[in-house]
């Protein structure tokens, strides 16, 4: 009897098999284009060869399966991989042929993302803090899957999870453990023949309400000065100009805005009196309120 194995042989330096290219980030980002490589090992190699237009361009560790090929020309290029087992034979060369471009081709791909902050439950405690993304795609090109990201100030922008949207046009989004600043972000990638693709630009999610900094009465910058009291005052007392966002005024962070916060300002501009509530020490720190109470977001925000 004769036996074909299609996929791997035993005791053979077999293949990777399922090799995909996409483009993820463009010519104005960073990492300039980037094409990254995706590939199945079907047997335990020693390393992987990675090559770029016939040449060898790195050799990477025999448990890898992917490959971030960074600042491309635009043009037609060929990409490879080729595995190497412990008796230094060599699996076939796999190659593949993608055209690189300098923009995304995948632009009309989604009306606008809303985020919301969620706290958690103070009566149960079960449940973390949440931001929550919803968007549709309704009349919208086809996008195959969208990957989730978070950014925020500590990680920068960090990897989430990945959506398969199997023809689904309206998507809710939950990622636990986030902070009220914290933004979800998305790329929609194509359809893809032959393994091949291109993400979208990313696209950042929109709260339905501004960010503020506590104490800034005025707008103006990000620390209060001796301007932000004088304008609290002229607006309670004189009919001055309305603050742009009613909770930045709340300085002493008791929910209401009087006389006293003002005080608490000048406090701690001159008498040593504390930082306004939620901030880091001395360090102004970015809130998150409703419309209605904050009618224009701090321009500086988030820090």
């Amino acid at each position: 009897m004769v036996s074909n194995c299609t996929l791997a042989c035993a005791g053979a330096c077999n293949t990777p098999v399922n090799f995909q290219l996409c483009q993820r980030t463009y010519l104005h980002e960073t990492v300039g284009n980037f094409v990254e490589g995706l590939w199945l090992n079907t047997t335990p190699y020693e390393n992987v060869d990675v090559f770029l237009d016939g040449a060898l361009l790195e050799t990477v560790a025999g448990n890898s399966q992917g490959y971030a090929f960074e600042n491309l020309t635009p043009g037609v290029h060929t990409f490879g991989i080729q595995g190497i087992c412990a008796d230094a034979t060599r699996s076939d060369l796999v190659e593949k042929q993608f055209t690189v471009v300098d923009a995304s081709p995948h632009t009309n791909v989604v009306g606008e993302v809303f985020c919301e902050f969620l706290d958690d439950d103070p009566a149960t405690a079960e449940v973390d803090p949440t931001t929550v993304a919803t968007f549709s795609t309704l009349g919208r090109d086809e996008s195959v899957f969208i990957d989730v990201f978070l950014s925020n100030e500590t990680i920068g922008l960090g990897f989430v999870g990945r959506l398969f949207t199997d023809s689904a046009v309206d998507f809710t989004v939950n990622v636990r453990g986030t902070e009220p600043t914290d933004r979800i972000e998305l790329q929609f990638f194509s359809d893809s023949p032959d393994d091949l693709c291109y993400g979208s630009e990313l696209v950042v999610c929109q709260f339905a309400g501004n960010l503020f900094v506590r104490g800034v009465c005025n707008g103006i910058g990000t620390v209060p000065n001796i301007s932000t009291p004088i304008f609290g005052l002229n607006w309670l007392f004189a009919s001055g100009e309305v603050p742009p966002c009613l909770a930045a005024c709340k300085a002493n962070g008791d929910g209401s805005v009087n006389i006293a916060d003002m005080v608490f300002i000048l406090n701690f501009l001159f008498g040593s009196g504390a930082a306004p509530p939620g901030w880091d020490g001395i360090n102004p720190v970015c809130e998150l309120e409703q419309v209605e109470n904050c009618l224009m977001a701090n321009p500086l925000c988030p820090l």
